[in-house]
């Protein structure tokens, strides 16, 4: 019920909920710090191996320098930070499985996807963070 309760409950009810009940509370407070934890970005080595994985698969880029390879992946690097690893793997894999796939992605090619695909939970963490914030605010006042 709290993961359900951090999707469908405004950050009102939830407070009253887990006010009235320490069980409750204790759920609420379990999933939406799991679901903060999920929304860690990736490393920039993360990042790396999921894009150098991606276009790897493309016979042009194989061709180039090591020094051109690098330079491509910092710049996937720079436009795909702040995704969790999870969501840019979900995101490179998607693409390949895609209609597009015959066509090497652009990094917004794949920050598109990345927004499907994750930014239902991004907006879920920052429900929980808000929910956490509140929880505190309330403890200290107390």
């Amino acid at each position: 019920m709290p993961r359900l309760a951090l999707a469908r409950l405004s950050l009102t009810e939830m407070l009253a909920d887990a006010d009235a009940n320490a069980e409750s509370r204790a759920g609420l407070t379990a999933d939406a710090q799991a679901l903060i934890l999920a929304e860690t970005a990736a490393t920039e080595a993360e990042i790396g191996r999921i894009i150098f994985g991606l276009l790897v698969m493309y016979e042009g880029f194989e061709r180039r320098g090591e020094q051109v390879k690098t330079m491509v992946v910092a710049q996937w690097r720079h436009s795909l930070g702040g995704w969790p690893a999870d969501v840019l793997h979900a995101a490179a894999q998607r693409w390949l499985n895609g209609p597009k796939a015959a066509f090497v992605p652009q990094p917004g090619d794949v920050l598109g996807l990345c927004e499907e695909i994750g930014g239902y939970r991004r907006a879920l963490a920052r429900k929980a963070a808000r929910f956490l914030a509140a929880t505190e605010n309330q403890r200290s006042s107390r």
